[in-house]
């Protein structure tokens, strides 16, 4: 497996510039035969977006640059997983996306919101429910795994990965063989180290 890591700097709430930034660097992932290319965590919207997802076009918008994003890239077989927001039976969600020739195989709200230190997720979005899976504008959505000639794989969102026995190791009970967990967090001094002590314990 050939991984693209976009670790990119989205700008918050400039929902089609972010979109353009991901088409352009996507194509150059795809261009050098990467099977999936990730982004980060409301990549489209930018993080930490706030209140922005208060308001029903911007979440809107989200939408409409992701079906653009799936058209974009129909012919190609590289998968691109990234963040956005989503508004599923009235409330929001902060949701990972991974699209793949032309279709949106699944959109996984994330289940853990943190809401401690700078973070306030819970009065924003509302959490994503574990094992629930139905369909959001015809296309799945929910706690689901999807198949893939690597594996089962498991799609997940920052906080998901920071809970003992939390979402991602229900997925591995369900038969997940891989994650990629896509995340955004303000800038601070030893993340990089704490992250993959982290992984280390999870693996």
């Amino acid at each position: 497996m050939l991984l693209a890591l976009c670790n990119l700097n989205p700008t918050v709430g400039a929902i089609r510039s972010n979109a353009d930034k991901l088409i352009r660097f996507a194509h150059e992932a795809d261009a050098k035969q990467c099977d999936i290319a990730v982004f980060s965590e409301m990549f489209l919207a930018g993080y930490p977006t706030e209140d922005l997802v208060l308001w029903p076009d911007f979440v809107a918008q989200q939408w409409q640059e992701l079906c653009r994003i799936r058209d974009e890239f129909k012919s190609s077989k590289m998968m691109l997983a990234f963040g956005l927001a989503v508004e599923f039976e009235g409330k929001v969600h902060n949701c990972a996306a991974l699209v793949q020739s032309g279709k949106i195989l699944g959109i996984v709200p994330k289940q853990e919101l943190p809401t401690y230190n700078v973070f306030y997720e819970g009065r924003i979005f509302t959490p994503g429910l574990r094992g629930k899976v139905s369909k959001v504008h015809d296309d799945p959505f929910g706690d689901m795994l999807f198949d893939t000639r690597f594996g089962n794989l498991a799609l997940e969102i920052c906080e998901d990965l920071w809970i003992d026995d939390g979402p991602l190791m229900s997925r591995v009970k369900r038969g997940a063989e891989l994650c990629i967990n896509i995340s955004a967090s303000p800038w601070r001094i030893g993340i990089p180290e704490a992250r993959r002590e982290l992984l280390k314990s999870r693996s």
